[in-house]
């Protein structure tokens, strides 16, 4: 018979270091924006994430995912049903059809905020496919 194993009272480290990150996140971009809250950071987030994801290769997508911080990953999966990519419309339409109807920020200084937080925070593979899905949002690598 195994041991009974102790309740548990602390989620794991990974978690909590997770949530962590992606609070950490969550204010960069509300305080690059000046945005009020971690919700209108959070949907400019999902909405690139989303609108990159769209425009990528399934393999792309989980690679990609994979060199992002852990909870990100999920935001960017979340809801997706793997395709190949199809011809779309400019991504900066689909951001600012995505984002809320009264977003306090512009589309383009919303997208290139919560970009430029990714760049900051993926690993190099997955920072190069991000620039790659979106050169007019990424600058040129240090």
């Amino acid at each position: 018979m195994p041991p009974e194993t102790p309740p548990m009272i602390m989620p794991p480290v990974v978690l909590r270091d997770a949530m962590s990150e992606s609070c950490d996140l969550l204010d960069d971009i509300r305080a690059t924006l000046d945005l009020q809250d971690r919700m209108h950071a959070y949907a400019a987030l999902r909405v690139l994430l989303h609108a990159l994801r769209d425009r990528m290769a399934a393999e792309t997508v989980l690679a990609t995912a994979a060199g992002m911080p852990l909870m990100v990953s999920g935001i960017a999966v979340q809801g997706w049903t793997p395709r190949a990519p199809a011809p779309r419309r400019p991504l900066m339409d689909d951001i600012s059809d995505g984002l809320p109807l009264g977003f306090p920020v512009p589309p383009g200084p919303a997208a290139a905020a919560v970009m430029a937080a990714l760049l900051a925070r993926a690993a190099p593979q997955a920072a190069a496919r991000l620039r790659v899905a979106a050169p007019d949002l990424s600058p040129a690598p240090n």
